[in-house]
């Protein structure tokens, strides 16, 4: 995307994957199969990684990008260490568009499908300097669908902030039927 006001070039669509949140969202239950292909792209949030990083983007004229940690979410059954997590990283971004003026935006990522918890954390971190909006995915791993009335609250939340809500293809491969709510 080219921001025509600014003429600046904006990715957006990167990942950073921070070593910690790719360890707790293991400790959630997450196959370590999953998470070591994520491991291995130089995606990091530490100095070296980010280094590297700002080197690639610089070369290929690219002022921004707009960072998400979809699809490595954290997900599970107890709001709690999801909640954590999902903080976790979140503080982890607003570090790097601190330490990195300029250079990166971010969707925060909220601990669905757990309601409280994730309205608490939109209103916690959709406020901080240079978040975009939320990542979500198309489907959580339990099956749960975007369309659940169980989740008609976060949706009300973020209409209320008028926050944009991007939705990373996650979960479905090419022709998969979509989960139904049959509530």
């Amino acid at each position: 995307m080219k921001d025509e006001e600014m003429g600046r070039v904006i990715d957006t669509h990167a990942h950073v994957y921070p070593t910690k949140h790719l360890d707790a969202i293991e400790s959630l239950g997450v196959d370590p199969a999953s998470t070591k292909i994520a491991r291995g792209m130089h995606a990091d949030s530490d100095a070296h990684d980010m280094a590297e990083r700002l080197e690639w983007m610089d070369r290929a004229g690219v002022d921004a990008q707009v960072l998400s940690v979809m699809p490595r979410g954290a997900f599970g059954p107890d709001a709690g260490p999801v909640a954590a997590a999902a903080a976790s990283v979140n503080d982890t971004y607003a570090r790097l568009l601190e330490d990195y003026p300029g250079r990166f935006f971010a969707y925060a990522h909220l601990p669905l499908p757990h309601v409280d918890e994730s309205i608490a954390e939109a209103r916690r971190i959709l406020s901080a300097p240079g978040f975009l909006g939320v990542s979500v995915p198309t489907v959580f791993p339990d099956g749960t669908p975007l369309s659940d009335p169980g989740l008609d609250e976060i949706w009300a939340e973020l209409d209320r902030q008028a926050t944009v809500v991007n939705v990373h293809p996650t979960g479905q491969g090419a022709c998969s039927p979509m989960p139904v709510w049959r509530g």
